[in-house]
């Protein structure tokens, strides 16, 4: 999960009013986007987990297919519970011994019951197990938490946008659990001074160093591995260690067919600022639509979070 705090609701109504853009509404009854992870490089001495000791800085003769933002939603998913992107509804033990839900949403963090509630979820049932979280409500507070991790993300790392798809999601992955207020350890910031001029293998060395990778362990890493080579290896296999997806994952599937006849679509509009843009979701039900939306605004390590959902009655959704 990533950790962060919270401020006080904005109306919905000014955050839409400041839209540039604003995508189609759009229901199909089967998920319009899906595909795995890229396979496996198969061909040249370098892969994740058999790297040369001897030189684990040297280029890779073929770094291989490398993941868009949609597979990386994945990738990052795939690490906090085998349901990848679809989350697990049910309130659940994380590998640290905290409990959440979802997809990696620590019910203890400082600002979780705020958040829960804010996506209409009544935060003591989700916590005792009595009720469980909507397809909706599980990829609203992802995607908050998502946007949050890659904002931040970008604010320590100008240059996280040119570096290779597998190295972003590693950076992503290991910025989405273990939060901002490591990257203020010494380990981070070398590994973000070491990314920042191109040395990769001295970043997955203090990646490696660092508290968290004592924490997590086998995402550690695996994250560090591909930090260095920029070479994915995703083989889902049921030995595959628990923080795995034990299915192919999905990637972001913004069209999608729920079990109760419902369908949401999600996608960004501009809200008159490059470092705080709002983001929004869309919930269809043959009796109703809602909105939800969210800004992200960085302060210092601080992350403030806004989610605001408003519901109308429809006859019919719109397409």
């Amino acid at each position: 999960m990533f950790r962060r705090r919270s401020s006080a609701s904005r109306p919905l109504a000014s955050l839409l009013a400041a839209a540039a853009v604003a995508l189609p509404l759009l229901l199909t009854p089967v998920p319009a986007f899906a595909a795995d992870l890229p396979k496996c490089v198969t061909q040249g001495p370098r892969q994740v987990g058999t790297l040369d000791p001897n030189d684990p800085g040297a280029p890779a003769p073929d770094e291989g297919p490398q993941m868009d933002r949609d597979q990386m939603l994945s990738f990052v998913a795939g690490g906090e519970t085998p349901y990848g992107l679809d989350g697990n509804p049910h309130v659940y033990t994380n590998a640290q011994g905290r409990l959440a839900v979802g997809i990696g949403f620590e019910l203890d963090a400082p600002d979780a019951r705020r958040l829960i509630e804010s996506v209409d979820a009544d935060y003591d049932a989700i916590r005792s197990g009595s009720k469980v979280l909507t397809p909706f409500q599980i990829r609203v507070l992802f995607d908050v938490e998502i946007t949050a991790a890659e904002t931040y993300l970008r604010a320590r790392l100008p240059s996280l946008d040119s570096l290779s798809g597998n190295r972003r999601a590693a950076l992503m992955d290991v910025m989405f659990d273990a939060g901002p207020d490591r990257f203020d350890d010494l380990e981070f910031q070398a590994m973000i001074n070491a990314v920042s001029q191109g040395q990769y293998s001295a970043a997955a060395m203090q990646l490696k160093r660092s508290e968290w990778a004592r924490e997590a362990s086998f995402r550690a890493k695996y994250d560090a591995d591909l930090l260095t080579s920029a070479i994915l290896c995703y083989v889902p296999v049921p030995s595959t260690p628990n923080w795995f997806p034990k299915r192919d994952p999905l990637v972001d599937e913004r069209i999608k067919a729920l079990t109760n006849g419902a369908a949401y679509v999600t996608g960004m509009i501009e809200s008159g600022g490059h470092t705080s843009p709002t983001y929004f979701q869309r919930y269809f039900k043959s009796e109703q639509t809602c909105e939800a939306t969210f800004s992200v605004e960085t302060h210092g390590t601080s992350v403030d979070l806004v989610i605001n959902i408003e519901c109308r009655s429809s006859a019919s959704p719109t397409r």
